[in-house]
């Protein structure tokens, strides 16, 4: 299973990428078929395109997720919970504004991975930092028994930041993938 992930990892950052390896956040352009996906969604500050087949978790589903999500005890970010997308394989799309005065690109380091590792008590993770449509990410790649989880903070060098959490299972990652890097490139800041 580790051995799966790393290739997962690894494969990932080469199918997508355009990187120049002395840049800090080098350019990177996801695969982009607008087939896979839906209408443009518009969230507090940040658009994206969702996969199609995923559904907005609305009422009293999303009030009782976004309670959980937003009073998790010790959390390392406090977060405003925009919109959260499922669908009938088990994947959720979740999107997320960070509630920070400060970028928050410095707290994104081996105490925050060791955060994560803790806190969701997953196997292996990956990070990497890019540019998505000109605008600075820092993705964590982590895996806990059979889900994957492609979790983006998004505009880490400004006071506005979101994150984007992408969550399939291992078995549907594969056939998921496309429409996952089709729904990230088309992030955007919008104001």
């Amino acid at each position: 299973m580790k051995f799966l992930f790393i290739l997962l990892a690894i494969f990932h950052s080469l199918s997508c990428a355009n990187q120049d390896e002395n840049d800090k956040f080098p350019n990177l352009e996801f695969k982009y078929d607008e087939s896979l996906l839906s209408k443009s969604q518009f969230f507090k500050g940040v658009s994206l395109l969702i996969p199609l087949g995923f559904d907005q978790v609305i009422g009293n589903d999303f009030s009782r997720i976004e309670n959980n999500l937003e009073n998790i005890e010790n959390s390392f970010f406090e977060t405003d919970i925009l919109s959260i997308f499922q669908n009938k394989d088990g994947g959720v799309i979740i999107i997320s504004q960070i509630k920070s005065e400060k970028p928050i690109l410095s707290k994104l380091d081996e105490k925050f991975e060791s955060s994560l590792f803790q806190s969701s008590n997953v196997s292996d993770t990956y990070r990497g930092q890019f540019l998505i449509n000109e605008i600075e990410t820092v993705q964590y790649i982590t895996n806990k028994k059979d889900i994957i989880n492609y979790k983006l903070f998004f505009n880490v060098l400004h006071n506005k930041c979101y994150q984007i959490d992408y969550f399939v299972l291992l078995k549907n990652f594969v056939k998921f993938q496309s429409s996952m890097e089709s729904s990230i490139s088309t992030l955007k800041i919008n104001n």
